[in-house]
């Protein structure tokens, strides 16, 4: 999506909710999810923005942060991914993912900035499944 795009998302919610991208069948497989298709919904959108200071122009790295990230189950069965950005923002990126209750759907349940004590604290709690791509 391009930055117009995901104002209009932002703003209007039109969608609903949008395909951010898909994971690898392993990482699915590790949620016991059926499907690799990763969505967020207009609200958490809209909460990223207001709650996590997340503004629109940043929205593009939450595909990026999950397609190059860390990934690392945490123990409620959420993926979570972290990804360093040195080009443009120079700071992590924080995306968990979670199924929806019949393990059918994988929907954006967190974007937000973390700081390295953060990555630490959470990949030490949890399996990392791949690392960071570089």
């Amino acid at each position: 999506m391009t930055e117009e795009e995901w104002i209009d998302f932002l703003v209007y919610a039109m969608p609903q909710a949008v395909s951010i991208t898909r994971i690898p069948a392993d990482l699915s497989h590790a949620l016991g999810c059926s499907t690799g298709l990763v969505q967020m919904h207009h609200s958490y959108a809209v909460k990223a923005h207001t709650k996590h200071g997340i503004d629109p122009y940043r929205l593009p790295m939450v595909g990026i942060a999950i397609d190059v990230g860390r990934a690392v189950l945490d123990r409620r069965g959420h993926l979570q991914f972290f990804h360093f950005d040195e080009v443009v923002f120079g700071k992590w990126f924080h995306v968990v993912v979670k199924p929806n209750a019949p393990l059918t759907e994988l929907w954006i349940s967190s974007i937000h900035i973390t700081k390295p004590k953060e990555v630490a604290r959470h990949t030490k709690a949890g399996r990392v499944l791949r690392p960071e791509k570089r």
